[in-house]
């Protein structure tokens, strides 16, 4: 069965549940983008909730993950959740970032998500998230062997992966770059080492074949030469950004200005 048929599935299964709280179901993430791996990565699904009972918000939230892990056999079920009243211009608990992509992903339930960020909110918030990840990648570097190596390679994928696409939503203004865009991108711009994106990308399909110690092993070689790629593109984002390319998000991203969060409302 393939994903898209596995998908459609899913989003019968969500229809005709029991589900009378949930006021938005959309799947996002990488089954949308055609990268999903078996048994490797997780199902995202974002819902918004019309109650503020919590017991219900509960048993609603745990049978949707049943009916995604019956469906379409995920085990690894990420739900982002938020009230109706939490998604509104003035009290949105979703940052631009993620708010951004879950709004491109499938709706299964409801109605699209408004567009209520300004771009140079997503485009600040994607400066933040970059910075963050070289941190995250640097603290990793001391801890490679502490946690279970199939999660840390999820870690050391998700963060690489994270921080490159945030630093290419700057330039290319589109959010929803996919794992194989950015190997495509750094070839085309001669940013870096596109070869350890490309590693990640074959490891995620070989991990259930390995052993803990070559799992570490290639760990600690990704996050070393991740960390350089990501030097280069941040370094290359900058100058883009000072050089022209993007000029106008020089005094945005380097200078202390107010930042317009929200679209105006309609």
């Amino acid at each position: 069965m393939d994903m898209d048929t596995e998908i459609k599935q899913l989003n019968d299964s969500i229809m005709v549940a029991d589900l009378p709280n949930l006021d938005r179901v959309i799947i996002f993430g990488s089954i949308i983008y055609g990268e999903f791996v078996q048994k490797q990565s997780d199902l995202d699904v974002f819902v918004s909730f019309c109650t503020n009972d919590i017991s219900s918000i509960i048993e609603s939230l745990l049978l949707l993950k049943q009916i995604s892990q019956r469906t379409i056999g995920i085990q690894n079920v990420d739900i982002t959740c938020a009230k109706v009243s939490e998604i509104s211009n003035s009290n949105c608990v979703i940052n631009p970032f993620l708010y951004e992509l879950i709004s491109k992903g499938q709706i299964v339930r409801g109605k699209p998500l408004p567009n209520i960020f300004h771009k140079n909110a997503i485009v600040a918030d994607c400066w933040n998230i970059a910075k963050r990840g070289l941190t995250e990648l640097r603290s990793m570097v001391c801890r490679l062997r502490t946690p279970k190596p199939s999660m840390l390679f999820r870690s050391c994928d998700e963060v690489l992966f994270r921080t490159a696409k945030a630093l290419l939503t700057i330039l290319t203004r589109d959010i929803c770059i996919s794992r194989n865009q950015v190997v495509e991108i750094i070839q085309e711009k001669e940013i870096g080492d596109d070869d350890v994106f490309k590693e990640i990308l074959d490891l995620r399909k070989l991990l259930s074949c390995m052993n803990d110690e070559e799992t570490i092993s290639r760990c600690e070689s990704i996050v070393v030469r991740g960390m350089h790629v990501l030097d280069n593109m941040y370094s290359y984002v900058a100058d883009a950004i000072i050089g022209g390319e993007q000029n106008n998000l020089s005094n945005l991203i380097f200078k202390e200005v107010s930042v317009p969060l929200y679209e105006k409302e309609p």
